[in-house]
């Protein structure tokens, strides 16, 4: 019994010696000195560091970052952080791998020059370059070692960075954690990038808020490392360099130097594994109330760019996560069970690309392999949004606007679109869907295309229908060409129209058009070996259309109008190597472009083998002008 009673004694003076534990380190008022968690706690040990709302952290120099995480602590800034010089270099948040903890803000980092360019001339945009300096750094996560932790920017945090090769946050070592931004983000300075990540995050990337990026080939977010969860995109990412809001007049674009006619980068750049997935987060008919995305680029850089470098890169399938009931609202059950979407790159917002200048492409989407490598979306592509790209072209500077661009070395087998694909263009002598060709005796100026996937030589699906539940009203559509490679390509339109010259590379070819849509275009395919299926829809062939095919099967409902130009000579035609089949209740037209005046004969299909289930009346809906 006294062996026990003097253990327990001892016991109990352990625990009264034991020393309370630190407090963090608070910054409640203005410093300017700087502050590392290694000693941050009374008498130099490492502790927390916590910059409250009315504390800030000034700096007038370069040469130590403003706040540092070297240790196994957190850092909480809530208030400000200024780094203001002239000088190369400045760091607002240093975070150094080997180490764990949390970083959390939810206030405003400023790294910017103290001299400012301005409009000098008071021509009404800045003058020289715009920005002086560089190598400026909000938070910065380098390091020899992988930093544990996550890093997350709350809805109020603001960065503001001002300089040229400079980042709002730039991580160069690996992070076993996740990173969230959902802040406002400004970043002038050429080449720069106004999320730079490049090694790997063992979690999410999740990138919400407002992010604005201007420079020469500056970026929005750019991700080269891998993602071992997924990459979520919620909130507006914009970058351009032009130092102009819209298409100049010509009046102004005569003011403008060269300085403000710059390009900028992409909005999103991507070259990493994503095992999740990339989702452009919008609303749906299931998720009414998710805030729309967007993504736009203003300039020749696609807004999204996807591509592997001296390795393949694949993506895994976007999973939107199960939501949780809310235990404060009894009589609501909020929670949702997991989204598992089957596709690896989704978007469901807007994602915009626009030249603005004559002579300047314009590209929203860009996947592409590399030199022997591979960029492999496993589960395909899906448009549940708005994807548009918008250019200008004049003889001498010939533009094309492309929506979505299927590079070399890009193995997408699925591309669903239950959204809106647009390519438009403005300029002379454009080629026309229904004509193919020039509509002016002017040089042809300018291309649309909603769908380049000359370049694949794998199997490629592009598929079109409307979802249950989706108003009729909602626009389904692809407006610019569709270019197919030498795989086994399907073209699959349940619903809506695709209006663009439609051609098909090698390979055995299927187009099958169903469900009230309409396809209208000049049709091609290289190796005559297309295989044409219509219900209960209508197929418009433009009049430049010379197409040979396999066979044809037109079902009841179904309708094949031939395009006719008098004035051009030409009409469309079609010769089919097989048996071309017109079901009861299918029918065949033509429609005049312009006077005929006294008539005129013209063939438009031939085939091997003509069957006709029922008596047609040829051109019974024939319209002249």
């Amino acid at each position: 019994m006294r062996r026990r009673f003097m253990f327990a004694s001892a016991l109990v003076s352990l625990t009264v010696a034991a020393p309370a534990a630190f407090a963090d380190r608070e910054v409640t008022t203005e410093i300017t000195d700087a502050l590392a968690t290694s000693t941050a706690g009374d008498g130099g040990v490492a502790d927390n560091i916590v910059i409250t709302s009315s504390g800030r952290v000034t700096r007038t120099t370069v040469a130590t970052p403003a706040l540092t995480l070297d240790s196994d602590n957190d850092i909480t800034q809530a208030g400000n952080i200024t780094v203001t010089s002239d000088d190369d270099g400045g760091v607002g948040v240093h975070i150094i791998g080997g180490n764990t903890g949390d970083f959390t803000s939810s206030g405003q980092i400023v790294v910017t020059s103290e001299t400012v360019p301005t409009d000098e001339d008071s021509d009404g945009d800045i003058d020289g370059p715009g920005a002086v300096g560089g190598n400026r750094i909000a938070v910065l996560v380098d390091g020899a070692a992988v930093f544990t932790g996550d890093i997350l920017f709350s809805d109020t945090s603001q960065m503001i960075v001002r300089g040229n090769d400079s980042a709002g946050i730039r991580i160069l070592t690996g992070i076993d954690g996740s990173v969230d931004y959902s802040g406002r983000l400004t970043l002038a300075g050429d080449r720069s990038t106004a999320i730079d990540i490049q090694d790997n995050i063992s979690g999410d990337l999740n990138i919400g808020g407002a992010i604005a990026a201007n420079g020469a080939s500056a970026a929005g977010v750019s991700v080269l490392g891998d993602i071992g969860g997924a990459m979520t995109l919620r909130g507006n990412i914009a970058t351009t360099g032009y130092r102009f809001q819209s298409r100049p007049t010509e009046t102004y674009l005569e003011q403008l130097e060269a300085d403000d006619l710059l390009q900028g980068g992409s909005a999103v750049v991507l070259s990493g594994n994503v095992s999740g997935g990339l989702y452009v987060g919008g609303p749906t008919a299931d998720t009414t109330s998710e805030t729309t995305s967007v993504l736009t680029t203003r300039g020749d850089a696609p807004t999204m760019h996807i591509f592997a470098g001296a390795s393949d890169i694949v993506l895994g399938e976007v999973v939107i996560p199960a939501i949780a009931d809310d235990p404060d609202t009894a009589d609501v059950d909020e929670s949702q069970a997991a989204q598992h979407l089957g596709y690896s790159f989704v978007v469901r917002g807007q994602v915009m690309a626009s030249g603005d200048l004559d002579g300047v492409d314009a590209t929203s989407i860009r996947v592409e392999g590399g030199a022997g490598t591979t960029a492999t979306l496993t589960g395909g592509f899906l448009n549940q949004g708005t994807i548009s790209a918008f250019a200008y072209g004049v003889p001498g500077e010939e533009a094309v606007a492309t929506t979505m661009s299927v590079g070399a070395g890009a193995i997408i087998p699925l591309l669903t679109n239950l959204g809106e694909m647009r390519a438009t263009a403005v300029g002379t002598g454009a080629i026309s869907a229904l004509y193919g060709a020039p509509t002016t005796a002017d040089a042809v100026a300018y291309e649309t295309v909603a769908l380049d996937l000359s370049h694949a030589t794998t199997a490629t699906l592009v598929r079109q229908y409307r979802r249950d539940g989706v108003d009729e009203d909602v626009s389904l559509a692809i407006y610019g060409d569709v270019l197919f490679g030498s795989g086994d390509d399907v073209l699959q339109v349940e619903a809506g129209q695709v209006t663009g010259n439609i051609s098909f590379g090698d390979g055995a070819d299927q187009l099958v058009i169903t469900g009230g849509s309409i396809v209208s275009g000049v049709l091609a395919d290289a190796d005559n070996n297309l295989e044409i299926s219509v219900d209960d829809a209508s197929l418009v062939l433009g009049a430049a259309t010379d197409l040979g095919i396999s066979d044809a099967r037109l079902g009841d409902g179904a309708v094949l109008s031939f395009q006719i130009d008098h004035t051009l000579d030409v009409a469309a035609f079609v010769n089919a190597s097989g048996t071309v089949t017109f079901e009861a209740g299918s029918r065949i037209t033509s429609t005049l472009t312009n006077l005929i005046g006294e008539g005129a004969t013209y063939v438009v299909l031939t085939a091997d083998s003509l069957v006709i289930e029922e008596a047609l009346d040829v051109l019974q809906d024939t319209t002249a002008p």
